[in-house]
């Protein structure tokens, strides 16, 4: 798991000021343990509170970002999900879409964070590129990588884009192995459905499975790329907030 990201100047004071934060809690007047006592912080926790909220978000889902790769690592239970229809290629396929959907959360989540270190006050909903760039200027840093962010992950957002609305991800060489290495007979005959003899020596499993293998190692390499370059846009990106994260501390606590 690919940490170093964290391993940066704005994350390190955030979680320093927070640290403190709850190290003095219990002395804020109404405070109570196990409580939402947001209502009770001053302007300056308030806003720590919710950035580190959000940025708390984002590490957990780059988090699954590396669980995606350790389940497409092993495909456990296989008679089992065989027989209810799930083979391994299905299996890969499922999280592979999953990695799709993270990485346009990612995005939505640096949005959310520009948002709030800057206090551009955006309602949630409305939080897109084109309405941050009417408040921030797009040569600012942290715009600047997010627009990098997306251009190095264009087609995989493309492609949830696709899924979200189509259903399904066109994938010519999963429907190689399917329909014409025959892993569908395969799927039948676990359902019930015997093959003859014919079928099994033109179509052997061992044929299927070296295929598997081969279109698994693809689809690890990809999700190690995304691991790797989500990691390196998203320490720049987060370092790119500190400067106007110390700025607005440095407002609130002189007020």
């Amino acid at each position: 798991m690919n940490l170093d990201y964290l391993n940066n100047l704005f994350t390190r004071k955030l979680l320093s000021d927070y640290s403190t934060f709850l190290r003095t809690a219990h002395t804020i007047e109404g405070f109570l343990p196990g409580k939402n006592n947001f209502a009770l912080l001053d302007g300056c926790k308030r806003y720590q509170s919710t950035i580190f909220r959000i940025q708390n978000t984002l590490t957990e889902t780059t988090e699954q970002i590396d669980h995606i790769r350790i389940y497409m690592g092993r495909y456990p239970f296989k008679r089992y999900y065989f027989e209810k229809g799930i083979s391994q290629l299905e299996y890969l396929q499922y999280h592979t879409e999953a990695l799709f959907h993270k990485v346009h959360t990612i995005q939505e989540i640096m949005k959310l964070l520009i948002n709030e270190v800057y206090q551009l006050d955006l309602p949630e909903r409305n939080c897109s590129f084109s309405e941050l760039a009417k408040k921030l200027e797009k040569k600012a840093a942290p715009m600047v990588i997010y627009d990098n962010y997306t251009q190095a992950f264009a087609n995989l957002v493309s492609l949830r884009h696709v899924n979200t609305h189509g259903g399904t991800i066109g994938d010519k060489e999963r429907d190689e192995i399917n329909i014409y290495d025959g892993l569908t007979l395969y799927k039948f005959e676990a359902k019930g459905y015997p093959m003859n003899r014919e079928a099994r020596d033109l179509l052997p499993m061992r044929i299927i499975e070296y295929r598997i293998r081969e279109y698994k190692k693809k689809r690890l390499k990809v999700v190690d790329q995304v691991i790797e370059e989500n990691a390196r846009l998203l320490k720049e990106f987060l370092s790119s907030l500190h400067p106007e994260y110390l700025r607005q501390v440095s407002l609130m606590q002189s007020k």
